[in-house]
């Protein structure tokens, strides 16, 4: 279970990958990808600037998580974050979920 913060770019395969096998006795690992789009209203995007407020994330993203995890029955999570200058078609947030059942 755990919440990453970066500014570098990430393969999501790499983290997929490896949090399948960490989690090879769960039923389904589902996965979310967001990423910068390269127009926003018809205008072309250069880059977006994330700020991060990790105290404020972190209690957040938890709240979100806790929520999820009383109603349904996760085995564990991921959530890598980026902050800072983000190129369009680059990697945003993933999320990764392993659980019981599907």
């Amino acid at each position: 279970m755990q919440i990453l913060f970066q500014r570098t770019k990430f393969i999501e395969s790499d983290f997929i990958n490896k949090f399948s096998l960490d989690n090879k006795n769960s039923g389904a690992i589902f996965s979310f990808i967001g990423k910068v789009r390269p127009k926003n209203q018809n205008k072309n995007i250069l880059s977006v600037d994330i700020e991060l407020y990790e105290k404020m994330a972190q209690v957040q993203i938890k709240k979100i998580i806790n929520k999820l995890m009383k109603k349904y029955l996760i085995d564990d999570y991921l959530v890598i974050h980026r902050y800072g200058e983000v190129k369009p078609r680059e990697n945003i947030v993933l999320i990764v979920v392993a659980s019981q059942h599907r």
